[in-house]
């Protein structure tokens, strides 16, 4: 009896100490379907050629996390957001204006279908200006499905409303293979992770990574994918398959640790820190992919 009450105990505390993620009131309504159901096979998308500065060794794009559309938090700061963006049109160096961007997760905050309708019109602003500035037809911005993304059966809602509508993809720009995987669940399952394997060792271009659940976190094993071996083993794949840089959200707080072969940056949540990240590449040297990563405050 004494166990089972510590044991009760425990879940209370982590239910009302982490309610913006992992735990909370919505984790007992993700209603989603399964990974392994929705993440079985890589979707390619390609080349990104729409956009000139993306065909040279240097290009640049911008990434997010944890925006969380119809969040009952107030003090949004989207047209902040906005004009921070469109300011990075105006640098010197084009290299150094934005290719594309990419949300990496928690797009809505509770998978409803009118919070994807505002995240919707927000991308559709930062496109509009990436477009206009570059002179180009298409600008993307491509999102990545995070844990609240699930909540209330929204998975489905998201593929039917986010840019590229698929959780598991791969594109590339630059000669570099952008991998965006699905951890929404906290982790990759057996279907994607062994397709990741295949795909990444039959790829000998170098790789960037992005999902919404981090490996390491920093050691913070409340905010990582849960299962140790499954870490181990991406660890592994991206050590040996050329993969530079992973980009992860979730824990809204910023980490970062170096693998010597590539490095693992935690990024501040869009909407609790104002922040977003302009990412370089560089692959000028014909060797080793150099990427550098700036927070911009907004």
């Amino acid at each position: 009896m004494k166990f089972r009450f510590s044991a009760l105990f425990r879940l209370v505390f982590l239910f009302f100490l982490f309610p913006s993620c992992n735990f909370g009131a919505f984790w007992l309504e993700f209603g989603e379907e399964s990974v392994e159901s929705r993440a079985r096979v890589l979707v390619d998308l390609g080349d990104l050629k729409q956009n000139p500065s993306v065909s040279g060794s240097v290009f640049s794009f911008v990434a997010f996390t944890d925006c969380h559309f119809g969040s009952s938090r107030v003090g949004r700061r989207d047209d902040e957001f906005l004009s921070a963006f469109g300011e990075l049109f105006s640098c010197a160096d084009e290299s150094m204006r934005p290719s594309f961007a990419v949300c990496l997760g928690d797009i809505a905050d509770g998978g409803r279908q009118g919070e994807y309708d505002d995240y919707n019109a927000f991308a559709e602003k930062i496109s509009a200006a990436g477009k206009k500035s570059l002179g180009t037809d298409e600008f993307f911005v491509y999102g990545i499905p995070g844990n609240h993304d699930t909540y209330h059966g929204g998975i489905s809602r998201f593929m039917d409303s986010v840019f590229p509508h698929a959780t598991y993809y791969r594109f590339s720009a630059g000669g570099v293979s952008f991998y965006c995987l699905d951890t929404a669940n906290g982790t990759l399952g057996y279907n994607q992770l062994s397709d990741l394997t295949r795909q990444m060792e039959n790829d000998g271009r170098q790789k960037i990574v992005m999902t919404h659940y981090p490996i390491y976190a920093g050691g913070n094993f409340l905010m990582t994918m849960q299962d140790s071996s499954e870490r181990n083993l991406l660890v592994t794949l991206f050590r040996k398959n050329g993969v530079r840089q992973v980009y992860e959200g979730h824990a809204h707080r910023p980490y970062g640790f170096d693998y010597k072969s590539f490095r693992e940056d935690v990024l501040s949540a869009y909407l609790y820190d104002s922040v977003f990240y302009l990412v370089t590449v560089d692959c000028r040297s014909g060797g080793r992919a150099s990427v550098t990563t700036r927070a911009v405050e907004f």
